[in-house]
């Protein structure tokens, strides 16, 4: 059986050549550059099938996204707003029977609101 092993060999350099350069000198045997490696060792088989998955993935990912979202959008530019249906039931104002307009108490007052509100506003 085949098997894919990747090594990484993690540096601490100050530029990308130190760091390929501390990497070379790790592996050719010198352990003292303070170079860490770390292995990860995975079947052949079992690569290319996480490869081929992933492919499949991001290829039925994207154009499944692209058309959900022209969906959406197109749904959403052409909403309608509804008609009211229900109405607020209001009892009549106080204010609204003809006694109450006709006396001469709250014409006194309503006069009398009048010239606080002009008072206010042209001060």
């Amino acid at each position: 059986m085949e098997y894919k092993t990747t090594i990484e060999v993690v540096t601490e350099a100050d530029s990308a050549y130190e760091a390929a350069d501390i990497a070379g000198e790790f592996l050719k045997g010198n352990i003292r550059t303070g170079a860490d490696i770390k292995v990860k060792t995975i079947s052949a088989v079992k690569s290319k099938w996480i490869k081929a998955a992933l492919a499949v993935c991001v290829a039925t990912a994207v154009p499944g996204l692209f058309f959900v979202g022209q969906k959406v959008s197109y749904d959403f530019a052409k909403a309608e707003k509804k008609p009211v249906t229900s109405y607020a039931i209001q009892p009549p104002l106080k204010t609204n029977a003809a006694d109450v307009q006709n006396s001469k108490e709250f014409k006194e007052i309503w006069e009398k609101e009048q010239r606080n509100r002009l008072n206010s506003v042209a001060r």
